[in-house]
C-alpha cells in the first residue's frame, strides 16, 4: 500500500518529537513511562491506532502475560495518569517551546499529535493545575470527611 506523502512527513515529524522527549532530563530516569509511551507511539505511528488497547500496552510495554485482565491489575491506568503527569512536566520544561505536541487524553491510550503556536496547551494546563493546587491547603486536602458529631446531652451521645 503506498504511503502518501503528507503521512510520511507526519510520522517523521511524529518520530522526531518522540525521540526529543525520550532525551529530555524528564524522562531519563523513567522506564515505565518511557516503555508506555514507547509502545503508544509507534503503534499511533505504525497505524496500529485500533492496536492501543490496555490489554496490549500490559503485555508489549509491562510484560504482562498475554491472559492479562484489567479489571484485576490496575497497571495501564496508574502507569497513564503517571505518563500524563510526566509529559504536562516535559511540556511546562525543556519541551515549553516545541511546536508538536504528544498528548495522551483522559479516557483512551492513543496519542495525539496536535501542532501547536506559539504556547503549547500543556503549559497552560499544567500552570492551571499549579494555581488549583496552591489554593488549596495542606488541611483541606488530607483532613478525612465528617460523616457524623457526636453530642454529649443529659448523659448520652446522640449523633447528629
Amino acid at each position: 500500500m503506498p504511503v502518501s506523502n503528507s503521512s510520511a512527513r507526519s510520522t517523521c515529524v511524529g518520530r522526531a518529537q518522540f525521540d526529543r522527549i525520550l532525551a529530555s532530563p524528564t524522562f531519563t530516569d523513567a522506564g515505565r513511562a518511557r516503555k508506555f509511551l514507547q509502545s503508544i507511539v509507534e503503534n499511533a505511528l505504525a497505524g496500529r491506532r485500533k492496536e492501543i488497547k490496555e490489554s496490549v500496552i500490559a503485555v508489549e510495554a509491562f510484560g504482562r502475560s498475554p491472559q492479562f485482565d484489567p479489571r484485576s491489575d490496575p497497571i495501564v491506568r496508574v502507569e497513564a495518569g503517571r505518563l500524563r503527569t510526566k509529559l504536562l512536566s516535559y511540556y511546562h520544561s525543556e519541551g515549553s517551546n516545541d511546536a508538536i505536541l504528544i498528548e495522551l487524553p483522559k479516557g483512551g491510550y492513543v496519542p495525539q499529535f496536535p501542532v501547536t503556536g506559539d504556547k503549547p496547551t500543556y503549559r497552560e494546563e499544567f500552570e492551571l493545575k499549579v494555581r488549583q493546587h496552591r489554593s488549596t491547603s495542606y488541611r483541606q486536602i488530607h483532613r478525612p470527611p465528617r460523616r457524623f458529631t457526636l453530642v454529649y446531652k443529659s448523659g448520652l451521645y446522640k449523633a447528629l
